[in-house]
């Protein structure tokens, strides 16, 4: 590809002298800025918090070290907390009064857009439950409590301001709306249901194990608004993903559904699942799944606006240039812009003085930029804007930018390769060349570099850069090629040539010969020979995983409900059809069919409509259940001139599903020369060059008889996921703790965990994830907190409790002792303390508290509150006890203070499982002046490990 590309660039050259003219630089918008300045040694560490912004700095990195393109060595690999949320995210199915209600309200109508999801007003009103988000600490103290609940409305309005900044649609607390939401935190799941059901108490569930993010939160509100998740866009998700099927259930998270969409897919998509249940086609992409997020993407909020249609409303809006959009926020449209474009509409750059610009190139043209050297506290943007039927791409031809210990990038190039709104790849370190393409997705046309040596202005710079982009002919942007087919660009504009797969031929591959075979299994979802038809439909076909599927692969094509705000109503019709054109002959359609045992008097049906152009030749209708098994349907389908298959599903209260669809030449009942050749997997076909029958494989497999697939008795170990990758080789997928090529290692083999457990963060990295009480790399340090904030009469987390042996008990009390000139008006923290009541006991008597836990060995420091005043105050001891009864006083006060207010007390301790704490009050005052003003109070205890 190298010899290629450098190939291109000499014709370039040529060409750059004859069309210099046609590249200007546009107007932009020069600034100083002032980025928040990020510490460089940070970038040092061996491994990287999963949740932090450097981490997900790094997983953007493509680092050359030595012209070898790399990635950095400290990458976490740790499922970040911000998508283990997904884990537990579901749909709550509705409810099924909601349903009918909805059901009977749409028994005459043609399916349409559903209106009926989106908010009245573009207002979404919502409560926050509160207490359910500190239920589980229902017997711990109000503080606790009271902090539980601050954390979960923290995150819940930082998610609604960065979702009302959005666009149009904003959230409000709700006042006396008849519909509203109700955030809830005591459900073990992240749920919402799609789209408004103009009821009260809407609940979406933010369980604050792993929910309660401003990434999930944002993502439950996105499905409350109205929006599935990005994974299931039937109509391209399968150009972008590439589902790990095993790892998914039945759910509706991973069924294909025909969406409507404003903008393309977007792998950076708060609805978008982590790479634990996909593959991308593209793995340089990756970071744009892992990457936290803590806003919507542009694209998400490009979709917001355009399905409520919030410039609907805008008197005069702006045109937006450069795939920006018109956003309406408190009554004001205005262009959003991606990050770096500006300008009331898109069409400048931001961009620090004596760099960047916006650069308009015809065809076949190259435009250099040398930044040689550069300084530190810059910010470069340059938009480059090419000819319709064009692709960028990009050759670095040197390279200096510095990096870390680790090869994470300080400053570097930001290449967008992907969608404008979306971030780019980060590309530093020392190189002679590297290559970049314009993703075929969104205007290839287009194409926004940066360049940042802001963001760790402190580092020294390298050489800096020189690198080329270019503008390519590409005919392939406008999609020609219509079935399974690779596009490959002619040198001008209009050129192209479609490669065509098993069975398709002609100029855009949509064409079949009467002797080929051609079928369709739904692993590529409704892209191959059958298509969904919006025509005479009231719904469409979906593709997931519901049942063991009828041959190879996961998924089938079903008529199922998506159970989001509409419900289909019995009789709604589905259809899907071939729109290839077929040659003239005879042929036989085979395809397998599930149809379940009736549960109702509405009855789903098949309907196989056979065709010729617009003419129905011929209807086969299909109401007899399979018995919960796939049943062979074969169809003579006899030679026309324009053959259509059209597939109309009935929806009804049974399961309707199809797999396996093949078309072959020759009708039926004619002796098949493929009947003594039953292919295991793929199709049999006679080739139009020989009689005999072959057996076509799908990908993966192999065998005269395709009976072979290259995972079949692999040797991944320990749960590992075998991936293919040819017909003859795989890799397995391993699970975290394990690595080695057949995962075979476990990463914890050779560390020691003393009181905790091992996990792994990567295939090569580990921690150690530590019993409660404990810290350290290894668990070896304590780390526990021992508390008595006296706030609940019987405090099971207190470690003190009444001594047995002493003369009377302290009282635990709210507001001020019944002496007016003795003990404490309020606690010092919360609402309840405990003190020492003088009133009724003698000169000398004893009140205790003693510790009732075995203490982890080692040091420690007490700190807790006194209150002593009043003229009769005895004395206060903290006293260490062994188990041989042997004591050491500590601590001790004597005689009343002078003032009234709390006083903080520390002292260092050492502990042992032998030891225990005695906090030991002795009744003051003597003779006939003893009023019993000796009240002693304490109040918030608390024992942390380490020194004082």
């Amino acid at each position: 590809m190298w010899r290629d590309a450098l190939h291109c660039l000499l014709v370039f050259c040529v060409v750059i002298v004859c069309e210099a003219a046609q590249i200007q630089d546009k107007p932009s918008n020069k600034k100083n800025f002032t980025k928040i300045k990020k510490d460089p040694k940070v970038l040092n560490k061996a491994l990287l918090d999963s949740d932090s912004e450097e981490e997900n700095w790094v997983e953007r990195n493509v680092v050359f070290v030595k012209s070898v393109k790399t990635k950095p060595k400290n990458i976490n690999k740790k499922l970040k907390k911000s998508k283990k949320g997904q884990l537990m995210d579901v749909h709550p199915k509705p409810d099924r009064k909601q349903m009918q209600k909805i059901k009977n309200t749409r028994e005459k109508r043609i399916f349409v857009d559903e209106e009926e999801v989106k908010w009245r007003n573009k207002v979404i009103p919502y409560i926050i439950d509160l207490p359910t988000f500190s239920r589980e600490y229902l017997y711990m103290s109000t503080n606790i409590l009271k902090a539980e609940e601050a954390k979960a409305q923290s995150v819940i309005e930082e998610a609604v301001q960065k979702f009302n900044q959005a666009g149009c649609v904003t959230w409000v607390p709700y006042t006396n709306q008849n519909a509203y939401i109700r955030i809830k935190g005591d459900r073990q799941s992240c749920a919402s249901h799609v789209g408004a059901y103009n009821a009260p108490d809407q609940p979406l569930y933010l369980y604050k194990g792993y929910c309660l993010t401003v990434e999930t939160t944002l993502h439950e509100m996105m499905h409350a608004a109205g929006s599935l998740h990005e994974q299931s866009r039937l109509q391209d998700r399968e150009f972008f993903i590439s589902t790990i099927w095993p790892r998914t259930s039945s759910a509706i998270n991973f069924f294909g559904y025909q969406l409507t969409n404003a903008r393309e897919y977007d792998l950076g998509s708060v609805l978008q699942y982590n790479l634990y249940y996909f593959t991308l086609v593209d793995p340089d992409l990756s970071y744009l799944v892992t990457n936290s997020h803590n806003d919507l993407s542009f694209n998400d909020k490009a979709e917001l606006n355009s399905f409520y249609g919030c410039a609907d409303s805008c008197s005069n809006p702006p045109v937006c240039q450069n795939t920006g959009f018109v956003k309406q926020t408190g009554g004001s449209c205005s262009c959003e812009c991606p990050e770096g474009l500006t300008g009331a509409d898109c069409s400048q750059v931001e961009t620090s003085p004596g760099c960047g610009g916006v650069i308009d190139m015809d065809v076949h043209v190259a435009h250099n930029i040398v930044l040689s050297p550069y300084n530190t506290g810059m910010m470069c943007t340059w938009l480059f804007k090419g000819a319709e039927k064009t692709r960028m791409d990009v050759v670095i031809h040197s390279m200096d930018l510095p990096v870390s210990t680790q090869n994470a990038c300080y400053h570097a190039l930001e290449i967008r390769d992907y969608l404008p709104g979306s971030p780019g790849k980060l590309v530093c370190g020392q190189t002679d060349f590297a290559y970049f393409v314009r993703k075929r997705v969104g205007p290839q046309n287009m194409l926004i570099i940066r360049f940042d040596s802001a963001t760790y202005s402190d580092v020294t710079p390298g050489s800096g850069f020189n690198m080329t982009v270019r503008t390519l002919a590409s005919a392939c942007t406008s999609s020609p090629c219509k079935y399974p087919a690779t596009c490959h660009d002619g040198y001008n504009t209009t050129q192209y040539s479609c490669e065509c797969e098993n069975g398709y031929s002609g100029t855009h591959c949509d064409e079949v010969e009467a002797g080929a075979t051609v079928w369709d299994s739904f692993e590529d979802d409704l892209t191959t020979l059958m298509r969904n038809n919006p025509t005479g439909s009231d719904m469409i076909w979906s593709v997931g995983k519901e049942m063991t599927t009828a041959s190879e692969g996961y998924v089938m094509a079903e008529l199922i409900s998506p159970y989001v705000r509409s419900v289909p109503a019995s009789g709604s019709i589905a259809k899907m059809e071939t729109s290839v054109r077929f040659k003239s002959g005879d042929r036989c359609l085979r395809f397998q069919l599930f149809l379940s045992y009736p549960t109702g008097t509405d009855r789903t049906t098949l309907k196989v409509i056979i065709k010729d152009g617009s003419t129905v030749k011929s209807t086969h209708s299909f109401t007899d259940a399979t018995g919960y098994k796939w049943r062979e349907v074969s169809i003579d389908l006899p030679a026309v001139d324009d053959l259509k298959v059209e597939f109309e599903g009935v929806y009804g209260n049974e399961k309707l599903a199809i797999d396996r669809v093949r078309i072959q030449p020759q009708l039926c009942s004619v002796l098949d020369p493929c009947e003594s050749t039953q292919c295991v997997n793929g199709d049999c076909t006679t080739l139009l060059t020989s009689s005999d029958p072959v057996c076509v494989c799908p990908e993966y497999y192999s065998g005269d008889l395709c009976e072979t697939h290259v995972c079949d008795n692999n040797d991944c170990q320990n749960g590992g996921v075998c991936v293919p990758e040819t017909t003859e080789k795989y890799h397995c997928d391993c699970p975290e703790q394990y690595s080695g090529l057949l995962c075979k290692i476990h990463v914890c083999a050779n560390h020691t965990c003393v009181n905790g457990d091992c996990f792994a963060t990567s295939s090569k990295t580990w921690e150690c994830r530590c019993n409660d009480g404990w810290k350290g790399q290894n668990c070896d340090v304590v780390d526990i907190v021992y508390t008595c904030s006296f706030e609940l009469e019987d405090d099971p987390d207190c470690f003190l409790v009444e001594d047995i042996n002493d003369d009377f008990d302290f009282t635990r009390n709210y507001g001020s002792t019944p002496d007016r000139r003795t003990g404490p008006s309020y606690a010092w923290l919360g609402s309840y303390y405990k003190y020492t009541e003088a009133s009724g006991r003698s000169p000398g008597d004893v009140a205790s508290l003693i510790s009732n836990v075995a203490f982890p060995s080692g040091p420690y420091c007490l700190y807790f509150y006194l209150h002593t005043y009043g003229s009769d105050i005895g004395s206060i001891y903290v006293i260490l006890k062994t188990n041989n009864g042997a004591e050491e006083v500590k601590f001790s006060s004597s005689g009343p203070r002078d003032d009234f207010w709390w006083r903080t007390y520390n002292i260092d301790l050492s502990l042992d499982s032998t030891t225990q704490i005695v906090i030991k009050t002795v009744r003051g005052g003597s003779g006939r002046r003893d009023k019993g003003l000796g009240d002693i109070a304490i109040d918030n205890i608390n024992l942390t490990p380490g020194g004082c």
